[in-house]
This record gives C-alpha cells, sequence and structure tokens, in this order.
C-alpha cells in the first residue's frame, strides 16, 4: 500500500509540474508586445496627424527605446486616446521593429 501512495504522489506532482509549466508558458505571448496589433492602432490614431516619414527623416528624433516610448506616451495624452493596458507598448513594438530597430542596443 505505501508503494501505491507513493505511486501517486509522483503522478499528482508530474500532473501539476506539467500544468504549470503549460500555464507559463502559454501566457508569454500575452505579457510581450504585439507589433501587429501596434501597427493597427498607428494608422488608426497616428496616421490621422503625420504619415511614417517622420521616422525615416535623416535626423528623426527618437534614438533609444525610452524616447520613443515618452513620444507615443505624450501623443496617447495629448489625443486623449483611450487605449487599453499595454496598447501603448505594441506601437512602440511596431515602430522600433519596422522603423528603428533599438531594441536590444545599449
Amino acid at each position: 500500500m505505501r508503494k501505491k501512495e507513493s505511486s501517486s504522489s509522483f503522478s499528482v506532482l508530474g500532473l501539476t509540474t506539467v500544468i504549470a509549466s503549460a500555464l507559463l508558458f502559454s501566457g508569454i505571448n500575452a505579457w510581450a508586445a504585439d507589433a501587429k496589433r501596434g501597427r493597427l492602432l498607428y494608422e488608426n490614431h497616428c496616421t490621422v496627424c503625420h504619415t511614417s516619414v517622420v521616422h525615416i527623416r535623416e535626423n528623426r528624433k527618437a534614438g533609444s527605446l525610452e524616447e520613443i516610448r515618452e513620444w507615443v506616451q505624450r501623443w496617447r495624452r495629448e489625443l486623449n486616446l483611450q487605449w487599453e493596458s499595454g496598447e501603448a507598448d505594441d506601437v512602440i513594438e511596431y515602430l522600433d521593429s519596422e522603423y528603428y530597430q533599438l531594441k536590444g542596443k545599449s
């Protein structure tokens, strides 16, 4: 009987580990910024006032991810955009991946 209890304890522990791992790894994408969603937000809100040319001009203003963040947050407030949590991060991810390529640079 002791052997059976021990075996079922390991089964429960193994199953718990598998479930916890699955939950952990399935949530990773939910935490990461989404450049595709950022593009839609950018095209629907930002290009109302300016084109994407502002990001490819020679003396563009953003030289770091923090500067991109400051600009996005500033204009989000100025335009009173009611974005959900994380949507500004999505726009920042889109701008960086499409125009700046600053992520990972010091």
